[in-house]
C-alpha cells in the first residue's frame, strides 16, 4: 500500500500480470493521505485461471473484485484527472475497490478519445505534457521523456 504519497503526471502502457491481491496500472492500493493526479494507464491486465474472488457486479464479464486500471483500491477523492483506455484494458472500474464503498463514477474513454488532448482535464499540455499522433501511439506522452 502506498502511503503519505503523491503520484503526479504518470502514465503505464505495457503489461501486467496479477496473482492475488489488489491490482492497479498505477498502483495496488492507496492510503488516505496519498493522491494519484494526472495520469492515464493502456495496460492489459493478465488473469491467471486460479485467480479468486471474482465480481458479480460487473456488467460485461467477470473480473477479480479489488482490479482497477489505476488503482485496485483506493479512498474517495484520492483520485483526480486520471483516465484509462477501456478498450486495451478491458476494465469497467478506474478503481476496483472505492473506500468508503460508492459505485465507481470514474467513466474510462475508449482508444479514440484517449488520443484527444481536450479529454485531459487540469493537465498541462503547455510544460509538462504533449500529444502528436505520430509520438507515443498517440497517448499523451511526458515532455524531456525521449520525445520533446
Amino acid at each position: 500500500m502506498v502511503m503519505h504519497s503523491i503520484i503526479h503526471n504518470a502514465y503505464f502502457s505495457g503489461a501486467s500480470k496479477r496473482h492475488v491481491g489488489l491490482s492497479g496500472g498505477i498502483v495496488g492500493s492507496i492510503g488516505s493521505e496519498s493522491t494519484i493526479q494526472n495520469c492515464y494507464v493502456t495496460t492489459y491486465e493478465i488473469f491467471p485461471q486460479n485467480t479468486v474472488l471474482w465480481s458479480v457486479i460487473s456488467s460485461q464479464k467477470p473480473y477479480p473484485i479489488g482490479v482497477g486500471a489505476i488503482a485496485g483500491m483506493a479512498p474517495q477523492n484520492s483520485i483526480t484527472h486520471c483516465y484509462y483506455d477501456q478498450t486495451t484494458t478491458g476494465l469497467t472500474k478506474l478503481v476496483g475497490l472505492m473506500l468508503p464503498f460508492e459505485k465507481n463514477k470514474f467513466q474510462g474513454y475508449k482508444t479514440a478519445s484517449m488520443k484527444k488532448q481536450k479529454n485531459y482535464q487540469g493537465w498541462d499540455f503547455t510544460k509538462v505534457w504533449g500529444i502528436d499522433a505520430i509520438v507515443n501511439d498517440g497517448y499523451p506522452f511526458i515532455r524531456g521523456n525521449n520525445y520533446q
